[in-house]
């Protein structure tokens, strides 16, 4: 798997040779099957190399703190501003997270919510980043788990998300409330922001975040 997206021998020999190797290009493997790029694909295999390292991966299972531990101390190691940084770490968390997952050494809590990192890490940045009151936040997060909820049921990944399933969710979710125009303004700005973040992160295609058209969605609206 290593020679398909590394070209230049002395990294190629590196990441042969480096911690959990097979390991690495099990999941290289997946993405690429998920239609990944190669320029994406060089990156996540150079950060899996870092995960490999970094994270405590000689016990049974890794929680999601020893994961976020591990991330912040990759990330401080950089040279890069302040927001490089958090972006790295949130990659550094997504992919750890899923690539323990595949493994089936990710220790997770039975109740856990579909997409909850994407959403945590969503919400520190709109934080940490863009600086949102918590009000703000609250309502984000208020607007964007009925979706993350039915994305899980039936898309399954992010990664697969169209155009055409944004507009399936909002007829849906028209035929389960009455939506006044102020409620659908809101739940745009949620969705908008959190599929600008995902693409950003490459977590979702290129260009969803500008197809969720508040004027279109208000034929499903109420006075």
């Amino acid at each position: 798997m290593f020679e398909r997206i590394l070209f230049r021998r002395s990294n190629l020999s590196r990441h042969r040779n480096g911690p959990y190797a097979k390991e690495r290009e099990r999941y290289l493997t997946l993405l690429m099957e998920e239609g990944r790029s190669l320029p994406t694909l060089r990156q996540i295999a150079n950060l899996l190399y870092h995960m490999a390292e970094q994270l405590p991966l000689s016990l049974p299972s890794v929680t999601p703190t020893q994961i976020e531990a591990a991330a912040r101390q990759w990330s401080a190691t950089l040279v890069r501003c302040r927001i490089s940084r958090h972006r790295m770490e949130t990659k550094f968390v997504f992919h750890a997270t899923n690539w323990l997952r595949m493994l089936g050494r990710l220790q997770k809590p039975e109740s856990q919510l579909p997409f909850t990192t994407e959403q945590d890490a969503f919400l520190q940045f709109e934080q940490q980043e863009r600086g949102l009151a918590d009000a703000s936040l609250k309502m984000h997060k208020t607007h964007l788990r009925p979706f993350l909820n039915w994305a899980a049921d039936q898309v399954k990944t992010l990664r697969k998300i169209t155009p055409e399933d944004l507009s399936r969710y909002f007829v849906w979710q028209a035929a389960q409330r009455r939506w006044k125009r102020t409620t659908i303004s809101n739940h745009v700005k949620a969705l908008r922001n959190f599929f600008r973040f995902a693409e950003s992160m490459n977590w979702c295609a290129a260009g969803l975040a500008s197809t969720i058209d508040a004027p279109r969605i208000y034929k499903v609206s109420v006075w």
